[in-house]
């Protein structure tokens, strides 16, 4: 398989960023977004699905530095969407857990984006979603493995 062009780079990178910002913005549009950034929703999902996980965990799966991750944490408390308290096990490490709000507005927030991608993928004819589907299920396999291959890197 040849290697794209610099040309169809661009637009895939340019198209990727169109996704992401109309996605982003659609699936907020009929929620109090209450000014949350995306990396602060990730956090919230991460958080959601591992309870109890430590503020490194969520640097490490969003790609953030220790103090980026940090500041995310500390946002997302002082907006009451997340507690956090002592690891029994390091003192040092803090736990994360979402309170009720924060499990509400996760809960609220992944429901208007599925109600928004149902839309979307019921407008196209049933062939483009699926390849539509297929292409970002392989593009997000290959960032993971790459994402995968540069920690292993990192980490010799």
């Amino acid at each position: 398989m040849s290697r794209i062009t610099n040309d169809a780079e661009d637009n895939l990178y340019n198209d990727l960023l169109t996704v992401a910002w109309h996605f982003n913005s659609q699936c907020s549009s009929d929620l109090d977004f209450e000014g949350l950034t995306l990396s602060d929703f990730l956090t919230l999902r991460l958080i959601a699905e591992a309870p109890e996980c430590p503020v490194q965990s969520i640097g490490q799966n969003l790609g953030l530095t220790k103090s980026g991750a940090s500041r995310v944490v500390k946002r997302l408390q002082t907006k009451g969407l997340v507690t956090s308290a002592c690891c029994p096990q390091d003192g040092r490490a803090r736990r994360l857990c979402l309170t009720e709000q924060g499990t509400k507005f996760v809960e609220n927030f992944t429901e208007g984006q599925s109600k928004w991608i149902n839309r979307l993928v019921q407008s196209m004819p049933s062939q483009t979603a699926e390849q539509v589907h297929e292409s970002l299920r392989l593009f997000a396999k290959f960032i993971n493995s790459e994402k995968q291959r540069t920690a292993a890197e990192t980490s010799n």
